[in-house]
């Protein structure tokens, strides 16, 4: 199974059951928009621009903008989350795990809610509903419950690109080898 792996900004709150259908709805919508906009921030900062369609001049002010804006949003976005930790989180299609940072008491089958920044540009956070499958004094384990399929799929592809981004990474010659 292909996973996701990053330092993260990680929230969990034990509940005593999963809302109902209504409100399960409009979190599915909202973990759609912030799994669409982690695609999106993706992109943007691994776009490289095609040479041959913008003449030098226009490639630079246009890097330099998007290099601005992005500064610009991850200013804004990393005062707005100071409050929330970070840790190491591993996210595959079904579950997550993550180091744990905080003494809240989750034992194994609990139900949480886990708010959780895919991408380190993001704004809102995913929800999820998971169901604690280990839980020790250093790491959680927690099988998603909620995602609805448009959701996994988009979960599904982010932890993909990722992937492959990571491959290509470590396949990529280190400059002091070459």
């Amino acid at each position: 199974m292909i996973r996701y792996k990053a330092n993260l900004a990680i929230e969990c709150t034990p509940v005593e059951s999963l809302p109902d259908k209504g409100e399960l709805h409009q979190i599915s919508e909202n973990n759609h928009e912030c799994l669409k906009q982690a695609l999106l921030l993706d992109e943007l900062s691994c776009a490289h621009l095609d040479e041959h369609a913008f003449d030098s001049k226009d490639a630079s002010r246009l890097d330099k903008k998007l290099d601005l804006l992005l500064g610009l949003l991850g200013s804004l976005i990393a005062k707005q989350k100071q409050a929330t930790s970070t840790a190491q989180v591993t996210v595959g299609s079904n579950d997550i795990e993550w180091q744990r940072h905080d003494t809240t008491a989750i034992r194994h089958s609990d139900l949480i809610m886990v708010q959780l920044y895919i991408h380190p540009l993001s704004v809102d956070p995913l929800q999820l509903y998971c169901r604690v499958s280990e839980a020790n004094t250093e790491t959680i384990t927690a099988s998603i419950v909620s995602l609805e399929a448009t959701e996994q799929e988009l979960l599904e592809k982010y932890i993909f690109l990722n992937h492959r981004r990571t491959i290509a990474a470590e396949r990529k010659p280190h400059p002091s080898q070459g």
